[in-house]
């Protein structure tokens, strides 16, 4: 199953689903050529970083790109930093 750099699995997302994305490609590290194209901020970021998945392999997660816009509830975010700090 192909998960997105943000985490979300492509065949849980609506966007994969409606043929409107193709997903992203990462664990292997994102390709920086497919991020180019992409519209996605997350994506875009994990390319330049060289990081497969956020949450995981990138010591800034949760970013600013993550306030923005999806896929984390402020819940999750507010948790996820105050669980990190301890």
């Amino acid at each position: 199953m192909a998960t997105g750099a943000c985490g979300i699995a492509c065949d849980v997302c609506g966007l994969y689903k409606k043929n409107i994305c193709q997903g992203c490609i990462s664990g292997d590290k994102c390709p920086p050529k497919l991020a180019q194209d992409s519209p996605c901020h997350i994506l875009k970021c994990a390319a330049e970083k060289k990081v497969g998945y956020c949450s995981s392999d990138c010591k800034e997660f949760p970013c600013h790109i993550y306030d923005l816009c999806y896929p984390y509830s402020e819940a999750y975010l507010g948790m996820y930093r105050k669980r990190n700090k301890e």
